[in-house]
């Protein structure tokens, strides 16, 4: 699991798939509201391979976070 889900780690971990990390760095142009809706999913399938099952809840804010994460770095 993630560090306690926190924006850093999540990236690290996200940024495994080539194809996920672009997708992240280009959506982070979206307002926070779609970005944590499309991406709170992909959270959600990918800690679900490692049989951590997030609720929609969880994987929308830690989406929010990591949104705002990659905002200010």
């Amino acid at each position: 699991m993630t560090d306690d889900l926190r924006p850093a780690g999540i990236f690290r971990d996200l940024s495994t798939n080539p194809e996920t990390k672009m997708a992240i760095l280009t959506d982070c142009e979206l307002a926070v509201d779609d970005f944590a809706a499309k991406h709170g999913q992909t959270i959600r399938e990918h800690y679900a391979i490692g049989g951590y099952n997030l609720d929609f809840e969880e994987a929308y804010q830690a989406a929010a976070c990591l949104w705002r994460y990659l905002r200010e770095t």
